[in-house]
C-alpha cells in the first residue's frame, strides 16, 4: 500500500512539473511574439530623467517594436493611469496610438503640467480631425468637414500648447516611425519646431 501511494506521489509530481513547465513556456514564447507589449518597466522605481517620451497603446501600437527597444528613452504603456503617472513625474512627449484613444481622458491632457508637453497621435495626419473631433478641448471650432471624403491616414498629428499661450498644430502625412517622432517631438520640448515629414 505505502508503495502505490509513493508510486502515485511521484506521478502527480511529474505530471505538476510538466503542467509548469508548459505555462512557463508559453508565457515565454508569447513575450518573444509581442516584444512590445512587455516593454513596461515597474513604475514605481522608473527614473524619469531618462525617458522623453511616454507611448500609450492598447495592443501592438503603429511603431516598430525594434525601433522600440531601440530608443530605451521612450516609455511604453497600455493603461491610462501609467501614461498619466509617468507625465506627471517628468517633462515628456505625450504619445497616443490612435487605438487607444478611447483610453484617454481629454480634461486631463488640459491639466497643468501637461499641457504644455508636446502631444502626438498617432494614425492620422490631419490634425483637425484629431483634436476636435477625436480629443475635445482644444478650442478649434469652424464648419463641418465631411471626414469621409479625407484621406486620414497614414500619419500623426502634433498639438503643443506653449507657457506663452501660442499653439503648435500640424499634420504629417509620412508613417509614423519612432526616429521621426523623436525629431519632431523633442525639437517642440526644445522650443524648436519641425514641420515636414522627417
Amino acid at each position: 500500500m505505502l508503495k502505490k501511494s509513493l508510486i502515485f506521489a511521484t506521478h502527480r509530481r511529474i505530471e505538476m512539473n510538466f503542467v509548469w513547465t508548459a505555462c512557463i513556456a508559453l508565457i515565454l514564447a508569447s513575450c518573444s511574439i509581442f516584444p512590445a507589449t512587455w516593454k513596461i518597466p515597474a513604475l514605481d522605481g522608473l527614473q524619469p530623467k531618462n525617458i522623453r517620451a511616454v507611448y500609450l497603446v492598447s495592443g501592438i501600437g503603429l511603431l516598430s517594436n525594434q525601433e522600440l527597444d531601440n530608443s530605451p528613452e521612450i516609455l511604453v504603456v497600455h493603461t491610462f493611469k501609467d501614461f498619466q503617472k509617468v507625465a506627471t513625474q517628468s517633462r515628456v512627449a505625450l504619445w497616443i496610438d490612435k487605438d487607444a484613444l478611447q483610453q484617454v481622458d481629454s480634461d486631463w491632457l488640459h491639466q497643468e503640467p501637461q499641457k504644455y508637453y508636446p502631444l502626438a497621435v498617432l494614425g492620422y495626419n490631419e490634425p483637425f480631425f484629431v483634436f476636435r473631433e477625436k480629443l475635445s478641448g482644444f478650442g478649434i471650432e469652424g464648419h463641418g468637414i465631411s471626414w469621409s471624403s479625407k484621406n486620414l491616414e497614414p500619419g500623426y498629428s502634433v498639438w503643443m500648447l506653449k507657457e506663452d499661450g501660442e499653439t503648435f498644430m500640424h499634420g504629417y502625412s509620412c508613417e509614423p516611425t519612432v526616429e521621426g517622432l523623436k525629431l519632431v517631438t523633442h525639437s517642440l520640448l526644445d522650443g524648436k519646431a519641425w514641420k515636414r515629414c522627417p
